[in-house]
């Protein structure tokens, strides 16, 4: 296979590191804190439900490319085929009942929330990161310049909880906040409500607006 033929096809899912240990033995990736930005040859880049086969060892060795070629590789595909949205946890919900539900039947609590999430948003507390396909919006966590562009805008770190591969909650910081109580939550979801191969981290991370980093806080 030429690689020069399929590198637009490159790209790139997180999961957690540890849970995924044994998988992750044959596969090319990147340590990021807890996780493992793992390589993936994408069978149609603007298609979300295309086939997707992660990129083992051995390929990397036909192709003759190393993880950092890789990495630069996935990361500009991914900047110009991958929408990444900030949305008000609200109005996200409100979208998901929009497309999931029967709006004869759902209306009433459709218009209720939009109401909620006007008003939330204004606050600017809460919300969702995810890409516009709610397929793979954990990558967000490795765009530092959008991170660091929404710290800007709300001129505080954010504080991101990873609720599923799929997507991200994040907060505004705030000397409020016990980190710990938080943790145990997102520990108690994961184990409760997300399906365990969708399970990101029961960690908690946080920017730094003026370190320009993420780490993980609890």
């Amino acid at each position: 296979m030429d690689f020069r033929i399929i590198r637009d096809k490159i790209t790139i899912r997180m999961v957690n590191r540890e849970l995924h240990q044994k998988e992750l033995e044959d596969k090319v990736y990147r340590e990021f804190l807890d996780l493992a930005a793992v390589f993936y040859l994408i069978s149609d880049p603007n298609n979300p439900g295309s086939f997707a086969t992660p990129v083992t060892k051995e390929m990397a060795r036909e192709w003759i490319v190393e993880e950092d070629e890789l990495y630069e590789i996935a990361m500009y595909n991914m900047d110009n085929t991958m929408e990444i949205c900030i949305k008000n946890i609200l109005i996200s919900m409100v979208e998901m009942l929009q497309s999931d539900a029967c709006k004869s039947d759902m209306e009433c609590i459709i218009e209720d929330m939009q109401e909620l999430a006007d008003a939330e948003e204004r606050k600017e507390q809460m919300f969702v990161i995810a890409d516009i396909s709610r397929m793979n919006g954990a990558v967000a966590l490795l765009r530092g310049d959008l991170l660091q562009k929404y710290a800007d805008m709300l001129e505080k770190d954010l504080v991101i909880i990873p609720s599923s591969v799929h997507e991200l909650i994040c907060i505004r910081d705030s000397k409020n906040f016990d980190y710990d109580a938080l943790k145990r939550v997102v520990s108690e979801v994961n184990r409760e409500m997300v399906k365990a191969d969708e399970v990101l981290s029961n960690n908690i991370y946080r920017y730094s607006r003026t370190e320009k980093c993420l780490e993980i806080i609890a």
